[in-house]
């Protein structure tokens, strides 16, 4: 069926007759379907069939988007770990024309998570962190709201925020302490923030600090003078 599909691109006729619920339809079951079993055989197709759904000129909507997102995070990320690798698959294929709304819709995610009505924002900073995995280009413009958060009111979430800059700022290759050196002192900075809990005892303790040293390596070789733009 799914072959038949493929050889006919009936399924562009949903875009065509903007019928935005089956297309969402077709994203969530096509999703759902892919598993280590399956994935072998029948994950090229897949991935052609949500190339075209996805990456249509006229863009994902958001809820096409969250379906997608959905299975970069738990429990989704972990019950379907094939699903996951799709959605990122999806992603990076349809990046040019997903883009635009996927930093506006990440940008919202993070700055007003309430009016987001999206269920994603408990996971938020694990899906920018999966996304600079898939799509690092796509975070560019988002990276920079970091600084707020690391100032945030609430400690939990400063201590969370702080936790996924230092790990994207660890990503071997990336050079992100140059390009957003605000942020990058912002983290600095939380060495005088006690709630955080970067000088406290603890497993949690010792590895913010191990992280801290090993980007702080890579930062000192990337001090102004060294990074070339």
């Amino acid at each position: 069926m799914l072959c038949l599909h493929l050889q006919t691109k009936s399924y562009y006729l949903l875009l065509d007759m903007g019928r935005d619920d089956m297309v969402l339809e077709w994203v969530r079951t096509l999703l759902q379907c892919i598993n280590a079993g399956s994935q072998p055989h029948a994950g090229p197709q897949v991935l052609e069939v949500l190339n075209g759904l996805i990456g249509d000129e006229s863009g994902a909507t958001d809820s096409q988007l969250e379906v997608l997102l959905s299975h970069l995070v738990p429990p989704k990320s972990q019950e379907n770990p094939a699903a996951c690798q799709m959605a990122q698959a999806v992603l990076r294929s349809c990046e040019a024309s997903v883009k635009p709304q996927l930093q506006k819709f990440l940008t919202t995610l993070i700055l007003s998570p309430i009016s987001s009505n999206s269920d994603l924002h408990q996971h938020c900073y694990t899906l920018l962190y999966q996304l600079y995995q898939a799509v690092p280009q796509v975070l560019l413009p988002v990276i920079p709201h970091m600084t707020s958060e690391m100032l945030a009111e609430d400690a939990g979430k400063r201590t969370e925020a702080t936790q996924l800059v230092c790990q994207l700022f660890t990503v071997p290759g990336n050079r992100l302490v140059c390009e957003y050196v605000d942020v990058f002192d912002e983290l600095l900075h939380r060495f005088k923030d006690a709630e955080v809990g970067w000088g406290q005892g603890g497993e949690g303790g010792r590895l913010l600090n191990i992280i801290m040293i090993i980007m702080i390596g890579g930062a000192l070789a990337v001090l102004p003078g060294h990074c070339q733009h």
